[in-house]
C-alpha cells in the first residue's frame, strides 16, 4: 500500500522469512549484503550490515536492526549474491560490483506483477521455475531468483 508520498511500503517481513530466503539463494560461510535505504522525500541514507550464513536465531543485533528498519520510510534489500567480505568499497560501506565474490543466483524484477502474473511471465518466456519467488516490497512487485548448479 502507498504511503502519502505514493512510496510503496515494506511488506511485513519475519526473521524466518529471511532465513529461508538466505539458506536457499546462498551457500554455507558466504557474506550478505543487507541493505536499508531511505525512500525518496526523506532524508538520504543508506545503512548497511553483513553477515555469513547460516543466520544465527540468537542474532539480536541483526533481528533490532531488520526491526528498526521495516518502516514505510526505508526499503530493505538483501544482495543477490555473495560479497567477499564483510567490508565493502561503496559509499556507506555498500557493496559494488567488484565487491561480489562469485554468481551463484540470477535473478529478475517484475515491477508491477503479483506473483501469479510473474511465473505467467516466466513460463511465457521459456524460462524454468524459480528456485525463490518473493514479493518485491512494492504494491505489486516480485523478484524472481534462480540458483545456479555451478556458480559463475
Amino acid at each position: 500500500m502507498p504511503t502519502e508520498n505514493n512510496s510503496p511500503t515494506n511488506h511485513p517481513t519475519s526473521f524466518d522469512q529471511i532465513k529461508k530466503h538466505t539458506e536457499t539463494i546462498f551457500a554455507e560461510n558466504d557474506w550478505i549484503e543487507f541493505r536499508a535505504l531511505r525512500i525518496k522525500g526523506t532524508a538520504n541514507k543508506v545503512h548497511t550490515l553483513y553477515r555469513q550464513v547460516p543466520l544465527q536465531d540468537n542474532d539480536h543485533s541483526l533481528i533490532d536492526w531488520l526491526d528498526s528498519h521495516n518502516l514505510p520510510s526505508w526499503g530493505l534489500y538483501i544482495g543477490a549474491n555473495p560479497r567477499k567480505s564483510n567490508s565493502c568499497s561503496g559509499a556507506c560501506n555498500a557493496a559494488t560490483d567488484d565487491d561480489v565474490e562469485v554468481f551463484r543466483t540470477i535473478f529478475a524484477d517484475f515491477d508491477d506483477a503479483t506473483h501469479v502474473e510473474a511465473l505467467v511471465r516466466i513460463e511465457s518466456a521459456g524460462l524454468p521455475h524459480p528456485t525463490l519467488l518473493i514479493s518485491s516490497g512494492r504494491a505489486t512487485g516480485t523478484h524472481a531468483y534462480w540458483r545456479l548448479e555451478q556458480p559463475i
